[in-house]
């Protein structure tokens, strides 16, 4: 990502059970990005179906910078479906640099 600029991530989820499931995807802000979007999603998926979900984040420090925390919790089972412990990285390069013609 680049200081400044919208950074977009998405992810994605299968249900690969026989079963319809229902999950809690949520984001906790941090203070190496702004948010925008909604903060927790709940959904269920039939088998065999996905979803994406996606996230706006704005990086406000640049250098290597820890990504907001995500959870997904398949509610049907009580079973955390990420790390939570789990570093999620990514580097932020400087904005651009303004040259006066």
């Amino acid at each position: 990502g680049r200081l400044g600029a919208l950074l977009q991530l998405q992810l994605s989820i299968t249900n690969r059970t026989d079963a319809l499931h229902t999950f809690r995807l949520s984001f906790s802000e941090n203070e190496a990005f702004l948010f925008s979007g909604f903060k927790l999603q709940q959904f269920q998926l039939p088998p065999g179906f996905g979803h994406t979900a996606k996230f706006n984040l704005v990086p406000i420090l640049s250098g290597p910078a820890q990504l907001p925390p995500l959870r997904l919790l398949c509610t049907s089972t009580n079973a955390e479906l990420l790390d939570p412990k789990a570093r999620r990285l990514v580097f932020v390069a400087p904005g651009g640099v303004q040259r006066n013609a």
